[in-house]
């Protein structure tokens, strides 16, 4: 009787070890956490194996697959990966998930793809504020519908042909403005000077050239007298 009680508690005992050590097991490998992820018909399950997840591969599968968006949310917080953001953001149904990803991504190509494809505007505004790539705020500032948006491009913008790009092609007079007032290429300056048909865009232009090249071509070819007179008397002065 006593081998018998042995040989059962022994059984028991190894059927518990093997048990505990596949499980930690399972708990460390994230291939098998994935698998129980995207596997898993019990949701607190699956959390449980999301919330031990660091693959960043596998976290953006549960975040492109998992039905519950509470579960999405997690994966998402725990991914850093820019082109796994990226997709999220491109194609997650759930705007406030897609903020999220939005809110972590830092990669200027990423967000400038947002900032384009984003069909909420208060979402492509985070991209937009995140954005330092010059190509891509003049490309905004330049394809963006949204006169607000754009303005908050061009604010951003310090290169001076996207400036003057802007200030040549922006059709909101108020924002050419604002590329205006940052411009101070010479050359940039007297384009506006020469071609802007706002008068008082022309004479934020003027007053911002010192070079006398440009400052003659006003005296000589600008309609406005107010506006040669200013060309005029800044001629023959020192640019500094």
């Amino acid at each position: 009787m006593k081998k018998i009680l042995y040989l059962i508690f022994s059984t028991s005992f190894l059927f518990l070890f093997l048990t505990t050590k596949a499980q930690n097991s399972i708990i460390t490998d994230q291939i098998e956490l994935g698998i129980i992820a995207s596997n898993e018909k019990d949701p607190k399950l699956r959390k449980i194996a999301i919330e031990k997840i660091t693959d960043q591969i596998e976290l953006g599968i549960i975040a492109s697959n998992e039905e519950d968006p509470k579960l999405r949310k997690i994966a998402i917080e725990k991914i850093t990966d820019q082109i796994e953001l990226g997709i999220i953001a491109s194609n997650e149904e759930d705007p406030k998930l897609r903020k999220i990803a939005i809110e972590k991504i830092t990669d200027q190509i990423e967000l400038g793809n947002i900032a384009s494809n984003e069909e909420d505007p208060k979402l492509r505004k985070i991209a937009i504020e995140k954005i330092t790539d010059q190509m891509e705020l003049g490309n905004i500032a330049s394809n963006e519908e949204n006169p607000k948006l754009r303005k908050i491009a061009i604010k951003k913008i310090k290169d001076q042909m996207e400036l003057g790009n802007i200030a040549s092609n922006e059709e909101d007079p108020k924002l050419r403005k604002i590329a205006i007032e940052k411009i101070t290429d010479q050359m940039e300056l007297g384009n506006i000077a020469s071609n802007e048909e706002n008068r008082k865009l022309r004479k934020i232009a003027i007053e911002k050239i010192t070079d006398q090249m440009e400052l003659g071509n006003i005296a000589n070819n600008e309609e406005d007298p107010k506006l040669r007179k200013i060309a005029i008397k800044k001629m023959g002065k020192s640019k500094n």
